[in-house]
């Protein structure tokens, strides 16, 4: 899969950022060695988030939960 076709495949599944990164320059021998990374995002929603003020809520848990 390349590149593309897999970030638009992540965005498919709710990502909203999906970033790629070169592994070479790094120690990945407790990770099997591997050549490249995948990061990616789903955002909260920002009515759970701003509802946040002294610390981590139910709603918020069980929104980072899905």
């Amino acid at each position: 899969m390349r590149e593309n076709e897999l970030k638009s495949y992540l965005k498919s599944l709710g990502a909203s950022l999906v970033g790629f990164a070169d592994l070479n320059s790094v120690n990945t021998s407790l990770y099997n060695n591997l050549k490249y990374g995948i990061a990616f995002a789903i955002k909260l929603k920002p009515e759970i988030i701003q509802g946040i003020y002294e610390g981590p809520t139910k709603e918020y848990y069980e929104e980072y939960k899905k």
